[in-house]
């Protein structure tokens, strides 16, 4: 089988055959070939190959099919069982974990054509593979065993497992038959989230990044008080270690163009939206008794935040980290606009919750990022020039239009706040605050109402 690798996967490719993809299933001793095998370009070949025979689907030869799957079901869950049951991490649990990872994503990619039909998922291995992984009575100690015991490269895989899980319940949240799975996989992923906040500070930048977006995943779809409560208590430890650790040379160093491309790749504008309802969405929890140690939590975040701006601008590292990209800016003042839109909201129609809405927007604003101080700022970047904004409005390359006309009517219904903030720049930039109010806000509004 070593020396034919590449002719079986190309014969496989060819003839999209179930038969041969169960003949070289069952006939392959798979563990040996990639725990003996030392040739890289030959494993990657191995691994290639298992992966056309996890994801083929002919529907042409339906009988063979049916029998491949059920082979495919039978493998996957021995599968799990080997990695779960040997805790000695090998280059081959990573090869395991990354066929995992593409087998459950081409399950992923079929989610929505499978409709209620159940069958349709039962026949597809990644359910089988997903069901396996909630399921099976040792994942759960090896999960947490791997989390404590190992680091950096070595999580990878296990941190894009749990995304790739977190994902596949997402997706499944939407089909009526599939609701309670989903729910399960929640609860499932929820009973790690301790070690995933740990992992935020591993020293492997995509650990880090994914764990963080792991952890808002769980946030979004699957929270109650005390998850909020963990992760704030998480995040200050989270930033007192950045503090510490991150000097100000590596903190200006992320400003360089090549450092901050992410801001500017293509990304789903649905994320800003239920990041700033996972934020707003904290006020409208019951909290009960736990409102005391919630707003303790908080408060640390602002007494840091304080201590923080002593040395820093927050504002000036806010715009510095967006590149001075015009739509990246833009797209932060929309999502705190309506952030405070809907803090305001809540304010004003739950006066049960009203107690820590206030708290929130307390926070905010001793932090100084909230809709008046980030517009200001932003106006005294451009120079308080009336054109630039005006050009900004015209334009389609950034949300500025949606921006300015849903600000306006948070001035209007608002407008102490406003002028608390103009005031606030003082009396040594009287001047500013003059062109601000009867130049350049008067010049823009004509425009807009021509």
């Amino acid at each position: 089988m070593t020396d034919n690798i590449s002719h079986s996967l190309y014969a496989l490719n060819s003839s999209q055959s179930p038969n041969l993809a169960l003949r070289l299933l069952n006939d392959s001793p798979w563990e040996r070939i990639l725990q003996n095998d030392d040739d890289p370009f030959k494993l990657y070949m191995t691994t290639r190959l298992l992966q056309q025979i996890m994801t083929l689907n002919n529907t042409n030869e339906a009988t063979a099919q049916q029998e491949l799957c059920r082979a495919r079901q039978l493998w996957i869950s021995q599968l799990v069982e080997t990695i779960t049951t040997h805790p000695r991490w090998t280059p081959v649990t990573t090869l395991y974990l990354d066929l995992c990872h593409i087998i459950i994503k081409d399950y992923r990619k079929h989610i929505d054509d499978m409709d209620d039909d159940d069958n349709n998922d039962k026949n597809h291995v990644g359910y089988t593979l997903l069901l396996t992984w909630l399921y099976n009575e040792n994942v759960f100690g090896w999960i947490q065993y791997v989390l404590k015991t190992r680091q950096g490269i070595d999580l990878v895989p296990v941190v894009i497992l749990l995304m790739d899980i977190s994902k596949a319940c997402k997706m499944l949240m939407e089909r009526s038959d599939k609701n309670d799975v989903a729910q399960e996989g929640w609860i499932w992923i929820s009973r790690h989230l301790n070690q995933i906040c740990v992992l935020w500070l591993d020293p492997h930048v995509t650990v880090a990044r994914r764990s963080l977006a792991l952890v808002g995943m769980i946030l979004r779809y699957y929270r109650n008080l005390e998850m909020i409560q963990t992760v704030l208590s998480f995040f200050v430890i989270y930033t007192k270690e950045l503090h510490q650790r991150f000097t100000r040379e590596q903190l200006y160093a992320l400003f360089d163009s090549e450092r901050t491309e992410f801001f500017y790749s293509t990304i789903d504008d649905q994320t800003y939206e239920e990041d700033e309802r996972d934020v707003v969405d904290i006020s409208s929890d019951d909290t009960g008794d736990k409102d005391e140690a919630l707003s303790h939590q908080l408060q640390e975040l602002v007494d840091y935040s304080i201590l923080y701006q002593e040395t820093e601008n927050i504002l000036e590292i806010l715009f510095e980290l967006h590149g001075n990209n015009d739509e990246d800016a833009v797209n932060l003042q929309l999502d705190m606009l309506s952030m405070y839109e809907k803090l305001n909201n809540n304010f004003e129609h739950n006066k049960a919750q009203s107690s820590m809405t206030v708290r929130i927007k307390h926070i905010l604003d001793k932090i100084g990022i909230g809709p008046n101080q980030l517009f200001l700022f932003f106006c005294r970047r451009t120079g308080m020039d009336h054109s630039l904004l005006i050009d900004l409005l015209l334009s389609n390359e950034t949300e500025f239009l949606l921006f300015f006309v849903r600000y306006l009517k948070y001035v209007e219904r608002y407008p102490q706040d406003f002028t608390r903030e103009c005031n606030l720049l003082g009396d040594d930039q009287e001047e500013v605050v003059d062109m601000l109010r009867s130049v350049m806000l008067a010049k823009i509004i004509n425009i807009l109402e021509k």
